[in-house]
């Protein structure tokens, strides 16, 4: 399993570098990313891709891989991976009226997020009502535009050259599939060095590609603001369909959880329809990773994971040392044990010597010496082995028989000092 360090940035130019893997969804990114800025837990904070190279952005959806993203870029590439409030992340379903339009939402009742759920929820047997609008086109390859009159369908983006109210399917010429590779962005400024006629583009292209020029990029332009915003909901609608609906439902899941474990409700559980119900668990960020990895794998299979860097600005410049592997690991292993480092503190601890070892008893009244000093056994995390550093002398064993670990006749620095 490969595991990626990816530096995310934040709107107030702070940055993150947390460690993933590749089969994490941006949805468990994001649920990392609010734990570790302290954030309100929120559907519309999301995962965000930004090119500059083309001035273009996208927002991941719930269900896609972030890393899947990453490792596709160029070498020199210098995309970058933001964490920020987006409103046009579920806008489509949450405000159908500003994202898809007054009249569409008059005319097929869509004007509440139930009734774009329902609809999200049966597209596969209903369908989606067709789209046609004006666009202004740049065809692969080509440095001009030409305005079209483009029709939306479930099969595909057509354009055609009459303007009627019936089409024949010889009046249509589709010119984009919308297949899984191909993904769908928006501009963050127009695009001036390519001439557009219009500030308001989107395109769409794979994750490889970072050139302009290049044969994959398909770009168009709307005509204001609002028509780009009807664009780009109804293309996500045809492009994922009901998948809009299960990602809505995931983050509306996730978000409730972590409200709920800041508020100590921990033990309920949440549907798919946001209700409560028996079963939940506490999940922090790093119970993230370790469910997506296997629980039997030893500390030292662990410590042979593949971490892949990049020269993109996200992406971390060095490669993780043996030493943060094992730290990984072992912290791994103790929270697999399901002992945690605030039940060591309140925990009665016990440590039996053996050839060497005494049986110490602490007890968190600390009766005991202030000046001892707990520690994990490598062989087993979940014991608490105690140390003296001072004052307390186990009785009847010579100072030279004390050791930490059985088997280990190396004296502890801490005794030496007497």
């Amino acid at each position: 399993m490969k595991k990626l360090v990816v530096r995310i940035f934040r709107p107030d130019r702070t940055t993150k570098a947390i460690l993933i893997e590749e089969n994490m969804t941006a949805g468990e990114v994001a649920s990392m990313m609010i734990e570790k800025n302290f954030l309100q837990p929120s559907t519309r904070l999301a995962v965000v891709e930004k090119v500059p190279a083309l001035k273009i952005e996208r927002v991941f959806e719930e269900h896609e891989k972030v890393a899947d993203c990453i490792l596709s870029w160029p070498t020199r590439s210098q995309n970058m991976i933001f964490f920020e409030e987006r409103e046009d992340h579920f806008g489509l379903i949450e405000s159908p009226s500003v994202w898809l339009g007054e009249e569409f939402v008059n005319k097929y009742r869509y004007a509440s997020a139930e009734a774009m759920q329902m609809m999200l929820n049966n597209i596969e047997q209903a369908g989606f009502p067709e789209w046609r609008d004006y666009l202004y086109i740049r065809k692969p390859g080509e440095k001009t535009w030409s305005r079209r009159l483009c029709v939306l369908r479930s099969s595909g983006l057509y354009t055609s050259k009459k303007n009627r109210k019936i089409l024949n399917p010889t009046d249509l010429i589709r010119i984009l599939v919308l297949d899984s590779h191909l993904q769908l962005y928006t501009t963050t400024g127009g695009w001036t060095r390519m001439r557009a006629p219009t500030p308001h583009g989107f395109a769409f292209k794979p994750y490889s590609a970072q050139d302009p020029a290049s044969t994959h990029v398909f770009c168009f332009c709307a005509t204001d603001e609002k028509a780009l915003r009807n664009w780009v909901s109804r293309l996500r609608i045809a492009k994922y369909g009901r998948q809009l609906f299960l990602d809505y439902q995931s983050a509306c899941t996730r978000v409730q959880r972590q409200v709920a474990v800041r508020h100590g409700s921990v033990g309920m559980n949440f549907g798919l329809n946001g209700s409560l119900s028996a079963g939940i668990y506490r999940k922090s960020s790093l119970d993230i990773l370790n469910t997506s990895s296997n629980p039997n794998l030893s500390t030292a299979e662990s410590t042979k994971s593949l971490v892949v860097t990049t020269n993109s600005p996200c992406v971390h410049k060095r490669y993780i040392g043996n030493q943060q592997q094992e730290f990984c690991s072992e912290n791994r292993g103790t929270r697999e044990e399901g002992i945690s480092y605030n039940q060591l503190r309140t925990l009665s601890m016990q440590y039996q010597i053996t050839k060497g070892f005494e049986r110490v008893t602490c007890s968190p009244s600390g009766a005991t010496s202030p000046h001892a000093h707990v520690g994990l056994c490598p062989q087993a995390p979940h014991q608490v082995h105690m140390f003296n550093r001072g004052t307390v002398q186990p009785s009847g064993i010579p100072k030279q028989q004390i050791s930490r670990y059985p088997g280990d006749t190396a004296q502890p620095d801490a005794l030496r000092r007497g």
